[in-house]
């Protein structure tokens, strides 16, 4: 496996802390691959290839627009 260093703002490390406090994840790394499965369900296989669909994508979902999986 990968070792990433990421930046959290404090919500997100408390929510982290919560959910490894709660007993349901058993660390902060099973919380966060929890997290980027669930973006991977929600975003549409083509775009996850590549970057500029993804930006767009991104930008899409900002503003409130929908794509059909």
């Amino acid at each position: 496996m990968a070792t990433r260093n990421i930046v959290l703002t404090d919500h997100q490390s408390q929510v982290v802390d919560h959910l490894v406090a709660s007993g349901r994840y058993q660390n902060a790394s099973e919380v966060l691959r929890a997290g980027l499965r669930m973006v991977e369900v929600r975003i549409p296989a083509n775009v996850t290839g590549h970057s500029g669909d993804r930006d767009r994508f991104a930008h899409g979902h900002h503003a409130g627009v929908s794509f059909v999986l």
